[in-house]
């Protein structure tokens, strides 16, 4: 096997081990009610950088588009503001790939977290940071958090 394609299926195997250690830890944690959520947006940083084979300071505070597009320009050579318009649907839906990506992270979200959120508000939120937020919310923290101070 080329030396080059030796490398890149490394690199996307040590990127879907780390995926799943992220959303393995945050799930544990919160099973033991430890989870805090400074810890989840943690996780989902870390998980997102994984899978968009980023770096995982690179995440904080960025658009989840922004996101996407910097992933694909990786992962296609292609610059990040060239993406757009070199990229043809592959489907009738016209959605792009940056699309498409987004929406096979937020499902691999959803399974990876076990965490019933609501795909619609996952494609709304902006950054890692508010999909964290949508993930406590699934896991019903909030109440759990409202319940100890009272």
């Amino acid at each position: 096997m080329d030396a080059d394609i030796e490398k890149t299926l490394q690199a996307l195997l040590a990127s879907k081990e780390a995926a799943s250690a992220a959303a393995q830890m945050a799930r544990k944690a919160r099973d033991e009610k430890t989870l805090t959520r400074k810890q989840l947006a943690a996780h989902v940083r870390s998980y997102i950088a994984a899978k968009f084979l980023l770096d995982s300071e690179c995440i904080a505070d960025r658009e989840m588009e922004e996101l996407a597009e910097e992933s694909l320009a990786k992962l296609t050579a292609i610059p990040a503001g060239r993406i757009e318009r070199a990229d043809i649907p592959a489907s009738c839906s016209s959605a792009s790939s940056k699309d498409m990506k987004l929406a096979k992270l937020y499902l691999a979200l959803r399974k990876d977290f076990d965490a019933d959120v609501n795909g619609m508000r996952l494609a709304l939120a902006d950054t890692a940071d508010d999909i964290a937020n949508l993930l406590w919310e699934a896991y019903g923290l909030d109440l759990v958090d409202e319940e100890a101070a009272s």
